[in-house]
């Protein structure tokens, strides 16, 4: 079954700490006892479309099946996986993860292994108190070609700036939390305008 199909069946991407910001990765983890699935699309029919599965796998391991469609060329599917050292202690420590994406060299942008490092600040505002700051610096190989960076900014509980540089390309766009567990994204990267929307789900 096409890993679209499945990621449909699930709902679609996580709303809760995840070891990837939009495109580029954060020094988290997944939790091992959910499953989450996300999907980022530009339109319909042969528009550019960006879908992963994953879940974290015991106390240290992330992995996501991944399926890349980029504008009427054909779906391709790999896979990636991380190693989380530590997860973030907001305001205290980093958290640091090291990983593989598109392990199986499948992408335009091939086998890409990095490190990184989050930062996350609590907040004590009223209307964003529960979602901290979050900043991640990173190198790698492959996508990366160096250095890549990302925040998450929120304005409120439910409604976060999202901003991103995998060293290629400037990713922007807003975060939507209508629920808890699902989130809806808006976004500009190069060219593209992409929306997607997420869910993950115990297991």
């Amino acid at each position: 079954m096409r890993l679209a199909l499945l990621l449909g069946g699930l709902v679609l991407a996580a709303s809760a700490s995840a070891e990837r910001l939009l495109f580029t990765p954060i020094g988290g983890k997944l939790r091992s006892d959910r499953i989450r699935s996300e999907v980022f699309f530009e339109g319909f029919k042969s528009a550019s479309r960006y879908a992963w599965i994953g879940t974290g796998v015991g106390d240290s391991f992330d992995v996501e099946i991944a399926e890349q469609r980029i504008r009427g060329g054909r779906s391709r599917s790999t896979f990636d996986f991380s190693y989380n050292y530590i997860v973030p202690f907001p305001d205290y420590a980093p958290g640091i993860s090291f990983g593989v994406m598109d392990a199986a060299d499948q992408t335009e942008f091939g086998i890409s292994a990095y490190g990184v490092v989050t930062w996350r600040y609590n907040q004590f505002d009223p209307w964003n108190d529960e979602t901290p700051l979050e900043l991640s610096i990173g190198a790698g190989t492959g996508r990366f070609r160096g250095i890549f960076v990302n925040t998450r900014i929120p304005f409120s509980n439910e409604l976060r700036l999202l901003v991103e540089h995998d060293s290629r390309a400037i990713t922007a766009g807003f975060e939507l939390i209508p629920l808890r567990n699902l989130r809806a994204v808006w976004m500009v990267r190069g060219d593209q305008t992409l929306a997607g929307l997420g869910y993950s789900v115990a297991f």
